[in-house]
């Protein structure tokens, strides 16, 4: 195994973390994500054709506004019957209910048939947000799909769910 550059960040460029995992994605690089008992993610592992080419230990070593609670209006939506073909766009909204700014650091869904946003800049506390998830529609029948959001919570990690049926 080969070993490039060491992607380390420091308080400046933490939030660009989140750029360079939306790369990832785009470019389909693989990634993983390294995270400890209690869910909170500590490296992403980044590697190209097989060659690890670094780590980023955005969270564990470097400034970060720390844990901060959100509260969803709902954190499941049903969006029920759906027209084969034709995407669907569901909004979860959030209140950041802590004292330390809320950050989505990276959103994962369970499928490549769900897209979302989010916002990349961090959510003052008592101020919401709303991460959008849109679903393809592309196949017919029953369907769930989760929505991973890697943040600053104290679990690290929050889930959202999508599920209707495609007609």
């Amino acid at each position: 195994m080969a070993f490039g550059n060491n992607y380390s960040l420091n308080s400046k460029t933490l939030y660009n973390s989140v750029s360079l995992i939306e790369k990832l994605d785009k470019q389909s690089i693989p990634y993983y994500l390294l995270l400890d008992s209690s869910l909170t993610v500590r490296d992403v592992f980044i590697s190209e054709k097989n060659n690890h080419l670094g780590t980023i230990d955005f969270l564990s070593k470097h400034s970060s506004p720390g844990a901060t609670k959100i509260k969803f209006d709902t954190d499941k939506i049903n969006m029920k019957s759906l027209k084969q073909g034709t995407p669907k766009t569901a909004t979860f909204r959030f209140t950041n209910t802590g004292k330390k700014p809320f950050i989505i650091y990276h959103i994962k869904t369970s499928c490549g048939c769900t897209k979302s946003k989010w916002p990349k800049k961090p959510i003052p506390p008592n101020k919401r947000g709303e991460i959008t998830v849109t679903y393809d529609a592309a196949k017919s029948g029953n369907f769930q799909k989760t929505i991973t959001l890697f943040c600053n919570t104290p679990r690290g990690t929050e889930t959202l769910i999508i599920q209707g049926t495609v007609k």
